[in-house]
């Protein structure tokens, strides 16, 4: 498990599972030939074919005196239909990982979902007597106002069958807390509005002892975004409105000498930008 500190807060990474995606097939409109002047940084989020790997991880937070879990990942057991076969019906050990880790669910005090896709929210929940119960039960579940009103009415092949098993249930329980994209959750951590992948898209941003580090969530899905902010994932709800997040995040991280820790980059998941030409490299 890789773990970073950032002044007095400690992240760990902890990864359900690990899939790839051909250029083509993820980012929109861009062609595989295109990525070969980022090879020489690029090469550790990469396959030996060159196609993208995308990590599922949550980064599990000791800040402010608490545990955080920053995204679930997909869950065991959750069924998607034909929008994600590979994520269908899966049994990881992702929660004995996470015990592993120092993180039982009942230790969490807060689970921040930076979206509602079904890949960010799926260990919301778990199965208990044939229905879906909160993992987490002492946790305050925190989503923005606008995804969780958005979804909640948009239950659509996006989001596959994630609301109902992963989100409803939280909000039966009276356990969800509806916030403002600009949160602050702890003194150390708040949300960074990043909007377009999903209309109520966040980052979260972490501030201690003049450190400081984002993470990601699905603004950017690989490295190569960073340096090529134009180019959307296919997912991206509003791809013109990811694409101006992106450039705002890089106004603000870029040159900062923040840490950048990718939601779906693979190991080593976590660098800085570095200024090259008129973009920025990932280095790590």
């Amino acid at each position: 498990m890789l773990q970073w500190t950032i002044g007095d807060v400690k992240v760990t990474r902890v990864v359900e599972v690990e899939f790839t995606s051909t250029v083509e097939g993820f980012l929109l409109g861009v062609k595989a030939d295109e990525m070969a002047r980022y090879q020489s940084w690029m090469k550790p989020f990469l396959d030996a074919e060159g196609d993208i790997v995308i990590s599922v991880q949550t980064f599990a937070l000791e800040v402010d005196g608490q545990r955080v879990i920053v995204d679930t990942c997909i869950g065991n057991g959750k069924n998607f239909g034909n929008l994600m076969p590979a994520m269908n019906d899966l049994q990881t050990a992702f929660l004995d990982d996470l015990t592993a880790a120092g993180f039982p669910p009942e230790s969490v005090g807060t689970v921040i979902c930076t979206h509602l896709h079904m890949d960010h929210v799926g260990w919301n929940t778990v199965l208990r007597d044939g229905k879906w119960a909160p993992t987490f039960p002492n946790a305050r579940y925190v989503m923005t106002e606008v995804d969780l009103g958005y979804w909640s009415k948009e239950r659509t092949q996006v989001v596959g069958s994630s609301f109902d098993d992963a989100v409803q249930p939280l909000i039966d329980a009276k356990l969800v807390d509806a916030v403002a994209s600009d949160h602050q959750v702890s003194e150390s951590l708040s949300l960074f509005p990043t909007p377009g992948h999903s209309p109520g898209h966040v980052s979260v941003r972490i501030r201690s002892k003049d450190q400081q580090a984002f993470i990601t969530g699905d603004m950017v899905h690989s490295p190569v975004q960073l340096a090529r902010p134009e180019w959307s994932s296919r997912a991206d709800t509003d791809p013109e409105l990811a694409q101006s997040s992106r450039r705002k995040f890089l106004s603000v991280v870029g040159g900062a000498d923040a840490l950048v820790l990718g939601t779906h980059f693979p190991a080593p998941t976590a660098g800085r930008l570095v200024k090259e030409g008129d973009g920025w490299r990932f280095s790590v």
